[in-house]
């Protein structure tokens, strides 16, 4: 595949992104979001599940119990 079609696959793919976080939460949209980078660059998922999965996490905690440096808590 030519250089110029995976960058216009890629960047398809990050516009939908919000979608995949918006219908299906933070944690199935990231591992979504991150399938789909994959399929369009050719690589393996593996780490970037696992980093996904971790970002999903802080985000839920700090969803949760907030962050005192930022809701000045």
């Amino acid at each position: 595949m030519s250089d110029e079609l995976k960058d216009t696959n890629l960047v398809e793919v990050v516009k939908r992104n919000g979608d995949f976080r918006k219908n299906y939460g933070v944690l199935v949209g990231a591992l979504l979001y991150l399938r789909s980078v994959s399929a369009v660059r050719g690589g393996s998922i593996f780490w970037n599940a696992v980093i996904a999965l971790a970002a999903a996490g802080v985000t839920a905690l700090l969803q949760k119990y907030g962050l005192p440096i930022i809701t000045g808590h």
